[in-house]
């Protein structure tokens, strides 16, 4: 059948031809029907302008508000690297400028020590870490 449609088009253009006549009837049957404003055209050119900013375009509703939600979740990171900045500025000033600072630095740090000091340094073992955590 579809080998027919392909090779032979104009026998089936009659039928087609009643088709479209048959809806185009009852079509236009629907329209006289709907009330006035329903087909004022500039009402519907605005909802379908609408429907394609809204839903179609590549800058719709959906996409804003996804970047809306990206800027204000960056806007968040932004401030807390800056308070993160501020006070890493802050110690490092404080290291720079106090030499009490300074000397615990490097002794927490460097394990660096004085003459008459010794330093120990414990550090917890993983199986003993396990072993306290489940007795």
């Amino acid at each position: 059948m579809c080998i027919t449609i392909l090779l032979f088009p104009f026998q089936y253009s009659s039928l087609i031809g009643k088709l479209a006549n048959v809806n185009r009837k009852e079509l236009l049957k629907k329209w006289n029907n709907l009330p006035g404003w329903v087909k004022n055209p500039y009402l519907i050119t605005l909802m379908l302008f609408s429907a394609w900013m809204l839903f179609l375009d590549e800058n719709n509703l959906i996409l804003q508000y996804r970047k809306w939600k990206q800027l204000r979740e960056l806007q968040e990171k932004r401030d807390f690297y800056t308070a993160n900045i501020a006070n890493t500025q802050q110690a490092l000033n404080e290291l720079k400028t106090n030499s009490a600072t300074q000397e615990k630095f490097a002794r927490e740090h460097y394990l660096m020590k004085k003459d008459n000091e010794e330093i120990f340094v414990f550090v917890p073992s993983k199986n003993l870490a396990n072993a306290t955590k489940n007795p």
